[in-house]
């Protein structure tokens, strides 16, 4: 197993603020190589926000993503919109991932 310090995919206390909204508060998230990530939860609690600050892609109110090498990228998949009403979300990500 990965330590979360030897993981190439680190965030380390991300928080971001909208507004009068706190939408991250000091998140920490170690990803370790080869492994996939979804978030699973209600609308607006921010799992798009995290997912686009670890892809480099939202501003920060304060933390850091660290990526093991410098030159690593994260690719980051939006959300869609088309999900058949009768579909899980475990058929949902093997459809859009393969896993």
């Amino acid at each position: 197993m990965t330590s979360s310090s030897a993981a190439p995919l680190r965030a380390v206390g991300l928080t971001v603020v909208r507004g009068p909204a706190t939408v991250l508060d000091s998140v920490d998230l170690a990803v370790a190589s080869g492994h996939r990530v979804g978030l699973i939860g209600p609308n607006g609690v921010g799992k798009t926000t995290l997912l686009r600050a670890m892809a480099g892609l939202q501003p920060l109110e304060r933390g850091t993503v660290h990526r093991t090498p410098l030159t690593a990228t994260v690719g980051y998949l939006p959300q869609e919109p088309l999900r058949s009403p009768d579909e899980t979300v475990t058929e949902l990500l093997t459809r859009r991932t393969g896993v």
